[in-house]
């Protein structure tokens, strides 16, 4: 199964993550050149985000690896903890990277400096299954019990509760005005946000 598609490089290659659930075999994200279809790159993965610039997250069960643009070079690694990592998004700014599945937070990692730059306890969501950036620089997260969103400040608001399917993966809109959702259900949903106060 195919867990997450992106384009890279300007839409001249494309990322895929998944697994061949009957095999047993690890989770791996390949890499292809669309114009020859040849493979260009494999590693093993369970999930990925590429930044603007095509910098790469991607993490296996043990570490987070985040390679610059290409070439290629892998430029910090990270510790995978917690219940495992379920999502990764960068900033628009590319300088942090949220992470999601560390139980009921999301972290935020400064890539220029150790430790995570910030923690965001997500009081009433569960695990946290995934997260995406605003392009104000508003962090959302998507938990078993909801979607919400975090000011700069770490203030926590609800957008969404939800009773029957969770959210699992989020996308938020170029303008930032919608962020879409979807879950085990197989339902789209897209929610209208609040322009951030000033």
């Amino acid at each position: 199964w195919i867990r997450a598609l992106a384009f890279a490089q300007g839409d001249q290659r494309i990322l895929a993550s998944g697994a061949v659930s009957n095999q047993g075999l690890p989770a791996q994200i390949v890499e292809w050149d669309l114009d020859s279809g040849k493979e260009l790159g494999r590693w093993e993965g369970s999930c990925f985000t590429q930044s603007p610039s095509g910098a790469l997250a991607f993490t296996d069960a043990k570490q987070i690896t985040v390679k610059d643009a290409p070439p290629g070079t892998a430029i910090r690694q990270l510790p995978a903890r917690g219940e495992g990592v379920m999502g990764l998004a960068f900033s628009k700014n590319e300088k942090i990277l949220a992470v999601a599945g560390q139980g009921s937070a999301a972290e935020l990692w400064d890539l220029s400096s150790n430790p995570p730059a910030r923690t965001y306890r997500a009081s009433r969501l569960g695990s946290v299954r995934d997260v995406a950036f605003l392009p104000d620089g508003r962090l959302t997260a998507a938990g078993d019990r909801g979607i919400c969103l975090w000011e700069a400040s770490g203030n926590e608001h609800l957008i969404q509760d939800f009773e029957g399917s969770p959210p699992r993966i989020l996308v938020t809109f170029p303008d930032g005005s919608r962020l879409a959702s979807i879950g085990s259900d197989s339902w789209l949903y897209v929610w209208d946000i609040a322009p951030r106060k000033e």
